[in-house]
């Protein structure tokens, strides 16, 4: 619960209030930059501190972060493997940029068990 809170929090400061007119920074756009950018600085400085405690909470809060919905996310929904965190969509684009774009199924546990025949091949 408390995890929750600081992790809303997160966003609700990446999101301030804007002035008329300007657009403010979506929920989409606050899980990216904490997921891609800040959440990685922090645990960079939190090893570099060797703060184990800091290292935790930034890890809790980085698995905590919902999933964002974007191409390659849907496409492994649509195979059954939708990812629950932000966690696990970046573990999607990983795969997809290292397997699935470069046409690399059947190197893949996951193509394999999509697609029987390449396993077999």
């Amino acid at each position: 619960e408390a995890l929750a809170t600081s992790t809303r929090a997160a966003l609700d400061r990446l999101r301030p209030p804007t002035p008329a007119g300007t657009p403010a920074l979506g929920r989409t756009r606050a899980v990216r930059v904490l997921a891609d950018a800040a959440l990685p600085v922090l645990l960079l400085d939190a090893e570099l501190r060797e703060s184990p405690a800091r290292e935790e909470a930034v890890l809790s809060a980085y698995h905590a972060l919902p999933p964002i919905a974007d191409r390659v996310t849907r496409r492994f929904a649509e195979a059954g493997l939708k990812p629950k965190t932000a966690a696990q969509a970046q573990g999607a684009h990983r795969l997809a940029r290292d397997f699935c774009d470069e046409g690399r199924c059947a190197r893949c546990a996951i193509g394999q068990a999509l697609y029987p025949a390449l396993a077999a091949a």
